[in-house]
């Protein structure tokens, strides 16, 4: 059996219902790329493990203690050798060619350190389409809540970062960072970090990909004033370690952010400005054809 080009990480903390259903999704998933599961039981019961039986092309470690996300995910990527590295939720569902479109847009750009996908919540509204960075560490998904996707969210772009949920993480780049940090232990703000990282002490680009989908139950894991604890620690945390660099982002607009996070998204991206008499349609001609193959290249190479 060739070796696989990518290893895909759930974790599971406390119970393996949400993992079982999104293995089984990842499973279910049209791709033609060939991948392994590992799935890492982060502080989960010898009786609930049992309960997970058999899933196909899983590897299953068993944390007795909570790791944290960052720990636990470092686990388990130290299980696996592949190109690449992509992180899932144990409560997302991924959706056909989900992995494909991420590792080619990865091999597109050998300079991409990250490629983040499109994260759906469970009635189809844009949840992320990656998200901006504010000087002052928080963050804002760009188009959450929208009812479809375009604009910035229908193309391949350059952003701050993306959650680390349908994030791919290439080997060399992950190696080189050193995984997740841990000090943002037992979870929030190390995948902001991590494409911090990968963006200015590597000189690497983090991309998101809207052909790969997915879709997510948000904060099923922790109650909601423990997250809101979690957040506000974990933020000073990375305004700590990233203070010179996050001088240079624009100062945050909290009011209506995602509305802000489009704006300031779409401010900051290059354009480029095409004149022909007639669309890029095969149909009129072949020269037609290979202009529409010319723009769909442009787009994918941003």
């Amino acid at each position: 059996m060739p070796p696989a080009d990518a290893s895909v990480i759930v974790l599971a903390y406390r119970t393996t219902a949400n993992a079982r259903a999104c293995i089984q999704s990842i499973l279910a998933a049209e791709t033609r790329t060939s991948f392994e599961i590992i799935l890492l039981l982060n502080g989960v019961g010898i009786a609930e493990a049992n309960r997970l039986g058999t899933l196909a092309r899983t590897r299953i470690i068993r944390a007795p203690l909570n790791l944290g996300f960052s720990r636990g995910n470092n686990l388990a990527a130290l299980q696996s050798k592949t190109e690449f590295i992509v992180f899932v939720n144990d409560d997302a569902r991924v959706e056909d060619g989900w992995l494909d479109e991420l590792l080619r847009t990865a091999r597109l750009n050998p300079v991409a350190g990250a490629v983040g996908s499109c994260i759906l919540f469970p009635d189809g509204k844009l949840q992320e389409a990656g998200s901006v960075i504010w000087s002052d560490g928080t963050t804002a998904p760009i188009g959450r809540g929208d009812q479809t996707i375009d604009g910035p969210a229908a193309s391949v772009q350059d952003v701050d970062f993306c959650s680390a949920n349908g994030l791919l993480v290439r080997r060399s780049t992950w190696d080189a960072v050193g995984g997740f940090d841990p000090s943002f232990y037992p979870a929030y703000y190390e995948d902001v970090d991590l494409c911090l990282a990968i963006r200015h002490r590597f000189g690497q680009r983090v991309l998101y990909e809207p052909r790969s989908r997915l879709r997510h139950s948000e904060a099923m894991s922790s109650d909601y004033d423990f997250r809101t604890f979690l957040f506000a620690r974990n933020v000073r945390r990375l305004r700590q370690k990233w203070s010179n660099e996050l001088h240079a982002y624009p100062k945050p607009q909290p009011l209506a952010s995602a509305k802000a996070a489009r704006r300031q998204f779409r401010e900051a991206q290059a354009r480029i400005l095409v004149i022909d008499d007639r669309p890029p349609d095969a149909g009129l001609g072949s020269g037609f054809g290979r202009f529409g193959e010319f723009f769909a290249q442009l787009r994918d190479r941003q």
